[in-house]
């Protein structure tokens, strides 16, 4: 043991000469390269119709960066600002395995500037726990920060903004040596914001001066030489605050101001100067257009839910043959001679420019496709493995037809068809104590195999 000490002694020293050990303090890469970034939706429709917003965070010391957008469609385009902001090229990229992250964009942004692309499985929040985690937290502090002020959800975008110029300012952690700092101390990005202006609880009144060759001061010296505004966020490229002047529904940019911390005008009108009366009427305005844009956003998600469902069963679709070559009268005498079979009786033709039978089903709206198979009885086969759950094996072919067709929404295609079960589903024996000897129905969903 003696023997090999200086041996392990040059070893170490030869590390620590490598820079791959570093004392007091583990082996990681260095603050602003090792990257993971996802999209967050938000239920709600923010101000200049803003949907979504990408949240970027640091894995050596946790510092976040949100951009606020109205599509998900390129991410690209924002990574650029946070390396300008922060003044650091990242070495590696985690991202899901969603289409706008590995785009061919995406793909030559990254072999160009020597970026590692580390994907995982796609719409898996297990496989990126840390920046689902910071969604997670950010929207939570966004929403008490609104509830707290009383302020109306299309606030969201910059209350998300504000808390997380909080956390990186002024939130503190220590390290593995004991010491105490913030993510903007670690990283050190360009931005501008002081004490000042980010130490401001989301939406308190502000009141802010005017000189008098402002060109809102309309009225010479008896005019107010005043706004009052609500406060949204500290600017990051100015030493300013962003506000929302309540008079004239804009966002605005001021250095010079005095806050009230007592009070918050969307939760108690009263603080202001000018006209409550009007605000009051004004919030109750801003919630009820909010309401209808939240159910709008609640119905589309439902909807992208529902087309990627059908998108899923498509795909098994092209697998399994489930539409049958032959007619419906064929497939009906066919069905009809099965013992237990309920028969099928085929309705009259109608005419081809009502009922489309001379269009190709794959160029048919969902909606005219499934009154198709409402109206002309097509019979279905069923794979073996579209059998529920925990239920008992079916003995011979399960064969349905659609009895009921519904439009899911007026803007969209999305169709619900009711299927009834006509082939014996279980053995005699295993169906008297399972189900009822009556047809069995299902909700299915009308896409294009």
């Amino acid at each position: 043991m003696k023997a090999l000490a200086p041996k392990l002694a040059d070893l170490e020293a030869c590390v620590e000469e490598l820079g791959t050990k570093e004392a007091g303090r583990p082996n990681c890469s260095p603050a602003g390269t090792d990257l993971r970034i996802d999209w967050a939706d938000a239920c709600s429709l923010g101000r200049n119709f803003v949907r979504y917003f990408l949240l970027v965070v640091d894995k050596d010391t946790e510092y976040l960066a949100n951009f606020n957008t109205r599509s998900r469609h390129n991410p690209v385009d924002l990574l650029q600002p946070y390396i300008t902001t922060t003044g650091k090229r990242p070495s590696y990229l985690r991202v899901d395995g969603a289409n706008e992250f590995v785009s061919d964009d995406m793909v030559e942004y990254c072999i160009q500037h020597n970026i590692i692309l580390q994907t995982v499985v796609a719409y898996n929040h297990t496989m990126q726990a840390r920046v689902q985690g910071a969604i997670g937290y950010v929207k939570q502090h966004s929403r008490v920060a609104m509830l707290a002020a009383n302020i109306p959800t299309r606030f969201w975008p910059q209350a998300t903004t504000d808390f997380v110029h909080k956390k990186n300012y002024l939130w503190y952690s220590e390290d593995a040596s004991g010491t105490w700092s913030t993510a903007h101390e670690c990283m050190q990005p360009a931005f501008a914001g002081t004490l000042d202006t980010v130490a401001i609880p989301f939406g308190r009144r502000v009141v802010s001066t005017l000189p008098r060759e402002h060109r809102r001061d309309v009225n010479g010296s008896f005019g107010d030489r005043f706004v009052e505004r609500i406060y949204l966020q500290a600017d990051s490229q100015t030493p300013t605050i962003r506000m929302f002047d309540l008079a004239s529904k804009t966002e605005l940019s001021v250095k010079d101001f005095k806050s009230y911390p007592d009070e918050f005008p969307f939760r108690e009108p009263t603080c202001l100067t000018r006209s409550p009366d009007t605000l009051r009427k004004e919030l109750v305005k801003m919630r009820a257009e909010d309401e209808a844009d939240d159910q709008l956003i609640a119905d589309q998600l439902q909807t992208h839910v529902i087309t990627r469902s059908q998108s899923q069963a498509a795909e098994r679709a092209k697998q399994n043959d489930l539409i049958q070559s032959a007619t419906p009268q064929q497939a009906d005498t066919k069905h009809s001679s099965k013992k237990g079979a309920k028969a099928v009786l085929a309705s009259e033709p109608l005419s081809a420019a009502k009922d489309g039978l001379d269009i190709p089903m794959s160029e048919m709206q969902e909606l005219s496709l499934s009154h198709a198979f409402v109206t002309h009885k097509f019979p279905v086969t069923l794979p073996a493995h579209y059998n529920p759950a925990g239920m008992p094996t079916p003995k011979g072919d399960m064969v349905v037809v659609a009895v009921k067709t519904q439009k899911q929404t007026r803007d969209k295609a999305t169709v619900w068809v009711e299927l009834e079960f006509l082939s014996p589903f279980f053995t005699r024996r295993k169906a008297d104590s399972a189900i009822s000897k009556k047809p069995r129905t299902k909700e299915w969903t009308c896409t294009r195999g």
